[in-house]
């Protein structure tokens, strides 16, 4: 996860959707009924899809991870979008003379967003069952396929 990976932590452009640096570009635009959406056609990232900007941006148990693309304070108002969880760095490094206390509500992460992203990070995959002699399908000697190569 972005804010676990120490490669990633310091970087300050990372795409929240591929996690690539510098690559991908987000663009916003205002939706049919006035909420900001995900510009399909101005935008691009390998892993593009429409994202429910006003659903994304409130933590639940299901989806802790509130990482949206924002429009930074201090950029132009036609800058393309920082993503919530690099905006504090990008703050520091592009707008080094800003009060990032001032707009801190827009990057900042509560402490229950976060342990829970620390513990579905930090879950082991599970294993799948393994097969086993008998939950094995059988197949007949008339539907293998040793039939078919028998000369």
């Amino acid at each position: 996860h972005i804010l676990f990976d120490q490669d990633l932590r310091d970087k300050h452009n990372v795409c929240g959707l591929c996690l690539s640096i510098g690559l991908c570009e987000i663009r916003l635009a205002r939706g049919a009924g006035g909420s900001e959406v995900v510009d399909i056609s101005r935008s691009r990232c390998p892993n593009l899809f429409k994202i429910k900007l006003k659903n994304a941006r409130k933590s639940t148990k299901h989806s802790p991870c509130t990482n949206t693309p924002l429009h930074c304070p201090y950029c132009d108002s036609d800058a393309a979008p920082v993503w919530k969880y690099s905006l504090s760095r990008h703050i520091d490094i592009l707008h080094p003379s800003a009060n990032k206390t001032r707009f801190e509500e827009l990057w900042r992460i509560d402490n229950e967003e976060s342990t829970q992203i620390s513990t579905k990070f930090k879950m082991k995959a599970r294993k799948r069952k393994q097969m086993t002699a008998t939950s094995m399908l059988r197949i007949s000697e008339e539907h293998s396929s040793r039939v078919a190569l028998r000369q």
